[in-house]
């Protein structure tokens, strides 16, 4: 197997730093590795918070009108500016944290999914 650098120019093409020596027609197989953060991430990623938002509504409550960071089952920071709730969660070793605003409750209307 022979190994060539290519530049990736957009989701179907590809700049190759040399020609190849394949026949027109051949096929190859190209291998791309995923980017970390995407291997890494689980299939189910932030299922644990998006479960416990549905089961905790009347907690959530407590916090209307503000932004919540949420990491697994613990609320890890709240209040009125995300980027400062971000920056807190960056500095507990949350690198993507779970960032969301608490609505407060309307008489009359019903909310569908989340």
């Amino acid at each position: 197997m022979k190994l060539v650098a290519a530049k990736i120019l957009d989701s179907t093409h590809l700049e190759l730093k040399e020609a190849l020596s394949a026949p027109v027609g051949q096929s190859i197989e190209i291998a791309i590795p995923e980017p970390a953060s995407v291997a890494a991430r689980p299939a189910r990623h932030r299922q644990v918070e998006q479960a416990w938002r549905r089961t905790n509504r009347e907690t959530l409550q407590r916090y209307a009108n503000q932004w919540v960071v949420l990491e697994g089952e613990e609320i890890v920071a709240h209040g009125d500016d995300p980027e400062r709730l971000v920056e807190q969660a960056r500095a507990r070793g949350i690198e993507v944290p779970y960032v969301f605003y608490v609505d407060p409750p309307r008489p009359g209307i019903v909310k569908i999914g989340l």
